[in-house]
């Protein structure tokens, strides 16, 4: 059985994440990064307490997505009703 990894030609992969940053398409990023298909961006969010609608404006702007992945640390805290409401509606 082949499970080699099949990305689109042009899209990033995220490679590896932990305690001390992300590696997304070969480039190491430490802090809160976005990170699209074709680009990563530094990210205004610095814990779950500033992830907000306006915070994940980029997001939205980008035309939504199917998952939003949300790397909060070692105790993932819930994600605001209000804030998935306003999500799936933009």
């Amino acid at each position: 059985m082949d499970l080699t990894l099949q990305s689109p030609a042009g899209h990033q992969v995220i490679e590896r994440y932990g305690a001390r940053g992300f590696r997304v398409a070969g480039v190491i990023h430490r802090g809160a990064i976005l990170v699209f298909p074709d680009r990563t961006e530094p990210w205004v969010a610095a814990d779950a307490s500033t992830v907000t609608f306006e915070s994940l404006a980029p997001v939205v702007q980008y035309g939504g997505v199917q998952i939003l992945l949300l790397g909060l640390g070692r105790r993932m805290p819930a994600v605001p009703p209000g804030l998935r409401t306003k999500l799936r509606a933009a």
